[in-house]
C-alpha cells in the first residue's frame, strides 16, 4: 500500500488530500490516522470501504507547524493481509507571511558602541507570532 499527498510542503489551514494505493481487487476499509505534533495518534476519517478500482481518500489540514506523520491502515480482505502501518508519509507544514511590506527601526536611531537599541517590526499581521 502506498500514501500519496496532494500538497508537500502545506501550508497551515490548507487543505490536502491523502490517497491510499491499493490492488485494483482489494476489499475492506481503510482508516487514516496523523501523528500529531502532541504525540498523539488522531483518527483523520472514519473507516472508509473500498469500492473496487476507487481510490481511497481523505482530506484534512494542519493547524500546527512543524512534520506530521500521516498513516493509512488497512483492514485486509480474503486476497490481501491487513497492514497497518506500512506507508508513512511524513508532510512539513511551513508558515505563510501574509503581509506584503515588513520594516524594521532601531530607538535610537544611532547608539554609540554598547549602548541598548530597542528594534520594532512593523507590517506583521496581528496573529503573527515566533521571532523576528
Amino acid at each position: 500500500m502506498t500514501i500519496n499527498s496532494s500538497l508537500n510542503p502545506s501550508t497551515i489551514g490548507k487543505s490536502i488530500t491523502f490517497t491510499a494505493g491499493l490492488p485494483a481487487d482489494a476489499t475492506g476499509h481503510v482508516e487514516f490516522y496523523i501523528h500529531d505534533l502532541d504525540f498523539q495518534w488522531d483518527l483523520i476519517n472514519a473507516s472508509v470501504t473500498i469500492i473496487a478500482g476507487t481510490p481511497i481518500s481523505t482530506s484534512t489540514s494542519f493547524p500546527k507547524i512543524g512534520s506530521h506523520t500521516i498513516v493509512a491502515c488497512y483492514s485486509g480482505d480474503n486476497n490481501y493481509n491487513d497492514i497497518n502501518t506500512l506507508d508513512i508519509y511524513p508532510l512539513v507544514t511551513q508558515k505563510i507571511l501574509t503581509s506584503t511590506s515588513i520594516s524594521v527601526s532601531g530607538n535610537p536611531s544611532t547608539s554609540n558602541y554598547n549602548s541598548p537599541v530597542t528594534f520594532t517590526a512593523t507590517g506583521l499581521p496581528s496573529s503573527a507570532t515566533g521571532t523576528v
